[in-house]
């Protein structure tokens, strides 16, 4: 759901109220929180010479508990202020938690 116009948005540096305003355009409900609940994504096989980290913010839709997680790359020297910074956008993903039609 949503995947075309989510991929358009991969690989693109935006601020994350950014991202959230967009969401809430492709999907036309709105977010529960603007800024989503943001934790870091520890690597299995670290690297200590990147510069960055990897960040997943969870978008609550008003809608039916769906919502939407938001994989982003930000440097490690933004990671007090990374609702104010651009990151840059690696994968999105609409996650349903509403019943679909049986068939």
């Amino acid at each position: 759901m949503y995947e075309a116009e989510f991929h358009e948005l991969e690989g693109k540096k935006m601020t994350l109220k950014q991202v959230s305003e967009a969401i809430e355009k492709i999907s036309g409900y709105q977010l529960e929180q603007p800024t989503g609940q943001i934790k870091r994504i520890v690597a299995q096989k670290p690297n200590f010479e990147s510069d960055t980290d990897t960040f997943q913010a969870t978008y609550k839709l008003n809608h039916l508990g769906d919502f939407v997680d938001v994989t982003f790359a930000a440097l490690k020297s933004e990671r007090e202020r990374l609702n104010d910074v651009q990151v840059t956008i690696q994968l999105i993903t609409y996650i349903t938690r509403s019943e679909l039609p049986q068939a």
